[in-house]
Order: C-alpha cells, then structure tokens, then sequence
C-alpha cells in the first residue's frame, strides 16, 4: 500500500508467508528499490517503509545456515535512486542493454565502461552499473578490469556487499 503525506511517499507491504533466509533479505531490497524509484518519478522524497509478514519463518535445512550467521555492522546506504521518469528511463535503457549486451566478449565491456563513464547518470546508476561491468569482466577472466570497474563504485555500502559477494564466490570455485 502506498501513500503520500507531507510530500513524502511511505509504503505498507504485507506478506501472507516470508522465509526469514531465502526470501525476506531480498524483499526488503526489491521494495525499498521499487519505492525510491517510484517516489522519484512523482517527484517526492522517500517516506516510512513498512513490513509486515503473517507467517514469518525459515526452512529446517536453512538452520546450520542461521546459526552460522554472524552479526554484521549496518553501511549506511549513501546512493539515491531518486530521479526524474524520464532520467530513469534513460538510465534503466543503458542498464538494461548492459545486462544483456555484456555476456557477448570482453570488448562489450570495454565499451559499456566507456559509455557509462562519459554519460552523466546520477552516481547511483553508475554505481550499478560498475558492478555489472565488474561481474562481467570476472566472468571473461580479466581481473584488470574488474579492478578498475570496483575503483568507480563510491557507495560504501556497495563496495562491502561486492566484497562480500567476490570471497564468497572466491570460496565456491
């Protein structure tokens, strides 16, 4: 449910059924993106998000996973995916075209890292797209150039989840 008040949008989503593990890390993230976009196109700024889950639960072949996991110190998200209709459409076109555009070879990416560097995006899209660069130049074996995409990401918060997400994949090959 979405609302606006005070110039500000604020957004209610209930769920039936939620596995605390495989699905409700990833709902947060998929809502709170869809809100911040949203509240950017009428332009407004971000309100309350709120989450509410009837039956909140995990799977038993999940619970070594649980109990495995440590506490980690919250990154303040510094990126704003807050931007104009037109802005984002512009913005999402170039994301999309880099998803699917970038499996097709190494010179793709250097391409697609070229573009994003001479476009001026709000620095939320180019941190996105740095990351996808980076993942598809670690898939072609060419660590110079995952090197160089991750030196272009300035979000805290996003350089410790690419970090993360290097060592763990580091850890199952």
């Amino acid at each position: 449910m979405l609302r606006v008040q005070n110039g500000k949008l604020h957004w209610l989503q209930t769920m039936r059924s939620n596995d605390i593990f495989r699905g409700l890390p990833y709902n947060f993230i998929q809502f709170t993106t869809l809100q911040e976009v949203i509240a950017g196109w009428l332009g407004l700024e971000l309100g309350n998000y709120t989450h509410v889950v009837s039956c909140l639960h995990y799977y038993h072949e999940n619970r070594g996973d649980l109990e495995k996991t440590k506490a980690v110190t919250a990154i303040s998200n510094t990126d704003s995916l807050l931007c104009s209709k037109n802005d984002s459409d512009t913005v999402f076109k170039f994301l999309s075209d880099l998803i699917s555009g970038v499996p097709e070879g190494v010179e793709q990416v250097i391409n697609f890292a070229r573009q994003l560097d001479s476009e001026n995006y709000p620095i939320a899209f180019k941190n996105m797209g740095n990351v996808i660069l980076a993942e598809a130049a670690k898939r072609h074996n060419r660590l110079d150039l995952v090197s160089s995409r991750l030196s272009h990401v300035s979000s805290p918060c996003l350089q410790e989840l690419i970090k993360n997400y290097f060592a763990r994949v580091a850890n199952t090959v």
